[in-house]
């Protein structure tokens, strides 16, 4: 009954504010079916649950089938793209995750950190691209006076 129920089931499952259902039927349905290559599988899911979670996505409804199909290429790197592909409502969470700005909601302290860290990186970039067109203009100048030195001594004038 159980393999039959399998080979008829879309084994589609549900990721409910970034944590998955795994004591739904659909569910236990696809991990026994895909058992053979669960590793890959597994590592999927928690990296759809991390997005989703990070995206503040309430619910997500993850086609098994592409996911596992997605987790047999194990030499094609992920992209956060083809990981949206396994989402069957893709039009709400591609909404979701597309809005600039969106992964700063969710977990507060979180989305704290993150904009922290981001604000951070922004502000240490900024400075030393300053120090960078700084040293720039000071070799620059440098090159310049070397350039100028050595036409002199070209010229024989310390002879």
């Amino acid at each position: 009954y159980d393999d039959l129920m399998d080979e008829n089931d879309l084994h589609v499952f549900i990721i409910r504010d970034g944590k998955t259902t795994v004591r739904s039927g659909e569910f236990i349905g696809f991990r026994r079916k895909y058992s053979h290559a669960w590793g890959g599988i597994a590592l999927l899911i928690g990296e759809l649950e991390a997005m989703l979670s990070r995206f503040a996505v309430h619910v997500a409804h993850i086609d098994g089938a592409a996911l596992a199909a997605l987790a047999a290429d194990e030499l094609h790197r992920r992209t956060p793209e083809d990981l949206l592909r396994c989402v069957k409502n893709q039009d709400q969470v591609r909404g979701l995750v597309k809005l600039p700005g969106r992964q700063y909601f969710g977990d507060p302290e979180v989305a704290k950190r993150r904009a922290a860290t981001v604000i951070q990186a922004t502000a240490r970039r900024h400075i030393a691209r300053i120090a960078f067109l700084a040293h720039r203009d000071k070799v620059a100048a440098a090159v310049a006076i070397q350039a100028c030195f050595r036409l002199f001594l070209q010229r024989g004038a310390f002879d």
